[in-house]
């Protein structure tokens, strides 16, 4: 195969201009090394879209749960049908939903609290949750 060359003289002008501009080069080179730790990023900061850690309004407040404790729980109760709300409503963490559960049944069964309706004396009593906005989402 033939090549077609460039003349000589293109090819000695283009060397005369490469130099030209070589300390140009050599200098934003350097910036560039002085520059580049500036890019790198900052291994000790924490994630700014990190979301906030929800914590569970029992732990917070340091609440502990009793089964005689009658008007704590049915805050935790659904007015219409006398059950506890899930989790993802309520917004308790794993071990107070348990605990909550667990007194919830031993109140109702030594009758301190009624099985299908909470019960009248609470039911005016103020919201910790909204059941309409959960707190997480469903998790069925």
């Amino acid at each position: 195969m033939w090549v077609k060359q460039a003349p000589r003289a293109l090819i000695s002008r283009m060397r005369a201009i490469s130099t030209q501009f070589a300390p140009a080069v050599a200098a934003q080179s350097e910036m560039d090394e002085a520059h580049d730790h500036e890019d790198q990023p900052i291994w000790g900061m924490s994630n700014p879209y990190d979301k906030e850690r929800r914590e569970c309004l029992l732990c917070a407040h340091k609440i502990v749960i009793d089964y005689k404790n009658v008007q704590l729980i049915s805050q935790f109760v659904s007015p219409h049908t006398g059950k506890l709300y899930d989790r993802h409503i309520t917004g308790l963490c794993l071990q107070q939903q348990k605990r909550l559960q667990k007194a919830h049944i031993m109140a109702k069964s030594l009758l301190l609290m009624p099985d299908y309706f909470k019960d009248l004396r609470f039911v005016k009593d103020p919201k910790l949750f909204d059941p309409m906005r959960p707190q997480r989402m469903n998790p069925y």
